[in-house]
């Protein structure tokens, strides 16, 4: 089925690794609109566009990240690694004492719990200084130390009021580094200390690491990791999930479909119609450039994409074997 555009529009395709849109581009000289407002939802809830940009950006980490043999001495065996998941959690309490105790008491109901933080003089700490001063040296750390280029967080709140951070890496770094380099930053609030006088060590379990190797799934398991909300959690103040510069600078490519490229196009919609989803302005499919190669159908779309992925973020695609991977 052909579409008729507009002489100031041009069918064009944007393809990210596993997804892609074909939409009418704008190239007119009619000034638009300015954006409306738009209504600011309170921080424990993901909008459906913000999940988009989180999926898109969890596909390109899974794509573009090859699979590692690595040996353990616990099994006495290899394994394949691919991606690891840290949970990072406070060793000591976010929270004032007058904020546990009235956390404990007064807010388990849906109405109090997410407005909690508003309450003056119930956190010692904000959830932005958390950010500013302890997450960010981790992610530098992961940068500097470990070489890893390649991440994507989150943060969430607790039943305890803490906030605590998911963050996907692309390197495997052992368990004990990872948890020796969180405390260490997390002393810098004294929370060690207050747990050794507590518990009489200094090596509280603050850090959970699972090394992803067996799920067949990877994008869906970290999407509902990274992308869920709770409304029966207090709201996170600031910026609740952020990435790498590799992976924020991921916004796929755009091709226009003229000459054989528009020839070829008119049969992506009858090959792929069962990935398809849209509404009358677009089509939204669930393939990617991989998926493209195998068909065979489009060689001047592929061919085009194949070499500007390569230009502008160093991704190949292998033609035989049909997979991604980063330079």
């Amino acid at each position: 089925m052909s579409t008729i555009y507009p002489q100031e529009y041009i069918p064009s395709l944007k393809v990210y690794t596993s997804s892609c849109v074909n939409f009418a581009k704008y190239v007119g000289n009619t000034p638009r609109q300015p954006p409306k407002t738009r209504f600011m939802r309170p921080n424990y809830h993901i909008s459906p566009m913000a999940k988009s940009r989180m999926n898109k950006k969890i596909d390109y980490i899974v794509d573009t990240t090859p699979e590692k043999w690595l040996f353990s001495k616990e099994m006495n065996k290899h394994y394949k690694f691919q991606l690891g998941f840290l949970t990072l959690t406070l060793p000591g309490s976010q929270l004032t004492d007058f904020g546990s105790k009235l956390l404990k008491k007064f807010c388990h109901n849906k109405f109090c719990r997410p407005n909690f933080t508003d309450i003056p003089g119930v956190l010692k700490y904000s959830d932005n200084y958390i950010k500013e001063f302890l997450l960010n040296q981790f992610l530098t750390e992961l940068r500097t130390r470990w070489n890893t280029d390649v991440y994507m967080w989150k943060a969430e709140a607790q039943e305890n009021g803490n906030c605590h951070f998911h963050v996907i890496i692309n390197k495997f770094i052992y368990h004990d580094y990872l948890r020796k380099c969180w405390n260490r930053i997390c002393n810098k609030l004294g929370m060690i200390d207050d747990f050794n006088q507590v518990w009489n060590h200094r090596n509280p379990n603050s850090i959970d690491v699972h090394m992803i190797r067996k799920i067949k799934k990877l994008k869906k398991y970290f999407s509902k990791y990274m992308t869920k909300a709770s409304e029966m959690r207090r709201k996170i103040n600031g910026k609740i999930w952020g990435c790498s510069q590799s992976v924020s600078d991921f916004k796929g490519i755009t091709i226009e479909l003229e000459g054989k490229k528009a020839i070829e196009f008119r049969q992506f919609f009858s090959y792929f119609k069962n990935v398809c989803f849209g509404s009358d302005f677009f089509n939204s499919y669930r393939i990617g450039i991989a998926q493209m190669e195998v068909s065979h159908l489009f060689p001047t779309i592929v061919n085009e994409l194949r070499q500007l992925f390569a230009e502008k973020y160093g991704i190949i695609v292998n033609p035989e074997e049909s997979y991604i991977s980063c330079n």
